[in-house]
């Protein structure tokens, strides 16, 4: 088992009688980049929420680094997996609050992605303070940014390229691509063409995983 892996195990998850997904079987790792893809409707926030133990499954297991989330804390849990998710609330409006974190992590390869997104981030907001005056787009950097210096086993991007221009969003992918061995990355998109050939990818559609 490799470190931040997470195993879907027979996952069945009913919502008002709706079948979301039945015995759905899958493995994340930090191989290679992870996507989850699906139409509207096919339960790729559900899946999130279950992960996070907002909701609870109805049947089979999740697994984080071989331990089923329903026998760990939520706060261990949540200190291992952190969730960039669309719509973000950030703590403060000041741009300066989310680029202060320290960026001397123990893997010189983490370092340098984060500095080269912190020096995106700059190039690009210009002179530009507050988090409100900024582009849907350039939020959603600050957010990742935030998310990744908080040095997660996982990280979960939540549709996060929706609003993101083609110029940064090949900035991202590239700089997750040379992340993907120091950490796990699950991509949740509807849009494909961000997709290699040899991405991971769990199609939700099929509703039926086997």
């Amino acid at each position: 088992m490799n470190h931040g892996e997470i195993e879907l195990n027979n996952l069945s998850i009913r919502l008002k009688d709706k079948i979301i997904f039945k015995n759905l079987n899958h493995i994340f790792n930090r191989t290679t980049l992870n996507f989850i893809v699906g139409e509207n409707g096919s339960g790729k926030s559900t899946l999130i929420k279950a992960l996070n133990r907002i909701i609870k499954v109805d049947n089979g297991s999740i697994f984080v680094d071989g331990k089923d989330i329903n026998d760990i804390s939520v706060e261990w849990l949540r200190e291992k997996v952190s969730i960039n998710f669309q719509q973000n609330q950030f703590i403060s409006n000041l741009i300066k609050d989310h680029l202060k974190f320290n960026t001397d992590f123990d893997s010189k390869n983490y370092s340098k992605a984060m500095s080269k997104i912190r020096k995106y981030i700059n190039s690009s907001i210009g002179d530009v303070s507050l988090i409100t005056e900024l582009s849907g787009g350039k939020r959603q950097l600050i957010s990742l940014y935030s998310s990744l210096c908080l040095n997660p086993d996982v990280l979960i991007l939540d549709e996060s390229f929706s609003n993101i221009d083609k110029q940064t969003t090949n900035f991202i992918l590239k700089t997750l691509r040379e992340l993907k061995s120091e950490i796990t990355i699950i991509i949740i998109t509807h849009d494909t063409s961000l997709i290699n050939e040899d991405d991971n990818v769990l199609n939700l559609s099929k509703k039926i995983e086997v």
